[in-house]
C-alpha cells in the first residue's frame, strides 16, 4: 500500500467512519496526495452536512390530497362520453374488419374433436380469468397505496 494510492471509495468510507483500518490511517499519514484528498472529502462532507433541507412554502400533502379528492368527486364530462363513444366505435370497427376471418376460425373448431374444443375453450377462459384477476389485484394495490 506504500506505493499505491488509496481509491476515492476507501477515502470516502474512511471520512464517513465506515472503515477504520490502521493501514489506511498509516498510509494517509505518509502520503500527501491521499491526505489532500482526505481533507477535500472532509470539507465536502462537512459542507453537505450543513445544507438545510429544502422545504415547500405550502403543504404539499394537503395539495395532493385535495387533487385526489377533486378527481374522485369529478362528474363525468362530455369528453368522457366522447372517449367512450370513440372507443366503442373503434372496437366495433375492428370487429367488423375481423368478420371475414371468423368463418375460418369456426372451421378449425369443426375440424378437431369435441374434447379438444372443450379444452381450447376452457384454457382460453382460464387464461382470461387469471389475467383479469391479476389486473384487478394490481388495481387494488395501487388504490391502497394512493389511499395511505
Amino acid at each position: 500500500m506504500n506505493n499505491d494510492h488509496l481509491t476515492d471509495d476507501i477515502i470516502q468510507a474512511y471520512v464517513l467512519q465506515e472503515v477504520a483500518d490502521k493501514p489506511i490511517a498509516l498510509h494517509i499519514s505518509v502520503c500527501a496526495s491521499c491526505k489532500a484528498k482526505l481533507e477535500s472529502y472532509r470539507v465536502l462532507m462537512h459542507t453537505i452536512g450543513n445544507i438545510e433541507p429544502e422545504t415547500f412554502s405550502f403543504d404539499a400533502t394537503a395539495l395532493v390530497m385535495q387533487k385526489i379528492r377533486q378527481s374522485e368527486n369529478r362528474k363525468a364530462t362530455i369528453g368522457d362520453y366522447a372517449l367512450s363513444a370513440i372507443s366503442g366505435l373503434l372496437i366495433l370497427g375492428v370487429f367488423i374488419l375481423c368478420i371475414p376471418f371468423i368463418k375460418p376460425v369456426f372451421q378449425l373448431f369443426h375440424a378437431v374433436t369435441g374434447i379438444a374444443n372443450v379444452l381450447i375453450v376452457v384454457s382460453a377462459l382460464s387464461v382470461l380469468l387469471f389475467l383479469s384477476a391479476d389486473v384487478f389485484r394490481q388495481y387494488r394495490q395501487h388504490e391502497i397505496l394512493l389511499s395511505e
